[in-house]
């Protein structure tokens, strides 16, 4: 059974991290910020969690009223230091937890995402974001035409079955394991598998203009034989215009 044991918040602003990777943290304008930490640090010395989950809004200067936030659900192994204006911060990667982080997610899809969006009206958001849980949906093409119908934009990736290790793997009579599969087929959360092309075909039947189509491998772009050399597929859609 798990036990929640705290909830931390603080600001997460470009210019706190700036401040600790320029030494600036005990300068007079910075030192009062730095040690309201104190007291945090060395509660998580004492009580250090096994998991962390991590809430945080797009950004502090981007966070009104006017503004709908778009929600998302990270099941990533890792997640990359990203360039927040100040260059990527010197600090390591952060490790995922992809059973954990599925489990929520697939709570959320079959709790609401597989009942429809139907309490979001037309145009609801800037962009619909459907991160790498696509494979765990049932009913696939309904949910794409509702998302291009409460988003002017949706981002959808999902893991390409079509990947060379994943088919090396199926020649050799075993489900495919890897990075952006990493489950066992007796447990995985898993019900649909996808290619590249597949997806395009889909696309096309449900009424939807592909805007981009990126394949990565390693968090890199695959220019060459992406729906070979790609494991993970990133789509920009919306939905296509009448003609």
């Amino acid at each position: 059974m798990a036990r929640v044991t705290a909830g931390v918040t603080t600001s997460h602003v470009p210019a706190v991290g700036a401040a600790i990777d320029n030494g600036k943290t005990r300068e007079p304008y910075w030192a009062p910020v730095f040690a309201g930490y104190d007291f945090a640090k060395e509660w998580f010395k004492k009580n250090c969690p096994d998991v962390v989950v991590l809430v945080y809004n797009d950004h502090a200067t981007a966070f009104s009223l006017d503004i709908v936030p778009t929600f998302a659900i990270g099941c990533a192994a890792e997640f990359p230091i990203a360039d927040e204006g100040w260059g990527p911060r010197p600090v390591p990667t952060v490790e995922g937890c992809p059973e954990l982080a599925a489990h929520i997610a697939q709570s959320v899809i079959q709790q609401d995402f597989e009942n429809g969006l139907g309490m979001f009206g037309d145009n609801s958001f800037d962009t619909v974001l459907c991160l790498s849980s696509l494979q765990m949906l049932k009913h696939v093409e309904a949910l794409l035409r509702d998302i291009v119908r409460v988003g002017r934009e949706a981002i959808v990736s999902f893991p390409n079955f079509a990947y060379w290790p994943h088919r090396v793997a199926l020649l050799k009579g075993r489900m495919p394991v890897s990075k952006s599969l990493p489950y066992q087929w007796y447990d995985t959360p898993n019900v649909r598998c996808a290619t590249i092309k597949d997806f395009q075909e889909l696309a096309e039947e449900v009424g939807l203009e592909v805007i981009e189509c990126v394949a990565l491998s390693e968090g890199k772009i695959v220019n060459v034989m992406p729906n070979l050399r790609g494991d993970l597929a990133v789509f920009r859609l919306r939905k296509r215009a009448p003609h």
